[in-house]
C-alpha cells in the first residue's frame, strides 16, 4: 500500500498534469477561435468583392428602364 506522502505526491502530479492540459486546451481553443474569426472576415470581404465585381460586370440600365422586374407580367406562366 502506498504511503500517505506518495499518494499526496501522485495526486499533486496528477492535478498539475490536468491543470497543464486544461491550460493547453484553453490556449488551443483561443487559437482556433481566432482562426475562425479571421476566416469569417476573409469570407465577408470576398463576398463584398464578388458583389462589387458583379455590379461592375452588369451593364448599366438605359435611362427610363425600370429594370428586370418589369420583364415579368403578373398572371403569366404556369397555372390554370
Amino acid at each position: 500500500m502506498a504511503r500517505y506522502s506518495e499518494r499526496l505526491s501522485a495526486e499533486a502530479y496528477t492535478r498539475a498534469s490536468v491543470e497543464d492540459y486544461l491550460q493547453a486546451a484553453a490556449e488551443q481553443r483561443a487559437r482556433i477561435e481566432l482562426a475562425i474569426a479571421e476566416a469569417e472576415q476573409r469570407r465577408d470581404r470576398a463576398v463584398e468583392v464578388r458583389e462589387w465585381l458583379d455590379r461592375l460586370a452588369s451593364p448599366p440600365a438605359p435611362p427610363g428602364d425600370p429594370g428586370p422586374a418589369a420583364d415579368t407580367v403578373e398572371g403569366e406562366g404556369s397555372g390554370g
